[in-house]
């Protein structure tokens, strides 16, 4: 199985900074170690196709946030990569 690798996002927020340098990394650099067993399992599920989204609510910084997996597959339903949506509720 190939590396995660971060290939794109979108302006860093406060709430998850994102360096630059982070692209090219592996996806599960840019998390906590103690979050990456679950950013694993929610990958693991939209790579077998068991689910096409996901996602949880958490604070972060004393803000409340939504953050949502999405697969990205193509035409046939292969699967491409995971989109990882996080938006301010706060």
């Amino acid at each position: 199985m190939q590396p995660i690798r971060i290939v794109f996002f979108s302006e860093s927020t406060p709430l998850f900074p994102r360096p630059l340098t982070a692209l090219g990394h592996s996806v599960y650099d840019c998390h906590p170690p103690k979050v990456v067993p679950m950013v694993k399992g929610l990958i693991e599920k939209l790579r077998s196709g068991k689910k096409d989204s996901l996602g949880f609510e958490t604070v972060k910084k004393g803000k409340k946030a939504r953050v949502r997996y999405l697969a990205v597959r193509d035409r046939e339903g292969a699967y491409l990569g995971t989109l990882e949506v996080v938006e301010e509720l706060s």
